[in-house]
């Protein structure tokens, strides 16, 4: 993502891990979730995000499937 665009690409992750690959794959800035993101990440950018996107991992994401 930080290849096709100018902005600046901050993650916010609670998993040490998912912050250290996202480094690896180009993030500006990672900062980890811990009740002082939105702080830092105001910090980072001096305003805050002007655009953000959550996901999550298959085995935490919620059942959306009718009937189960």
């Amino acid at each position: 993502m930080a290849a096709l665009t100018a902005a600046k690409i901050v993650v916010v992750n609670r998993n040490p891990d998912a912050l250290k690959l996202a480094e690896k794959l180009g993030a500006d800035a990672t900062v980890p979730a811990d009740g002082d993101h939105v702080e830092a990440v105001k910090e980072l950018t001096g305003a805050g995000a002007a655009m953000s996107s959550s996901t999550s991992s298959p085995s935490r994401a919620p059942r959306t499937t009718p009937g189960r």
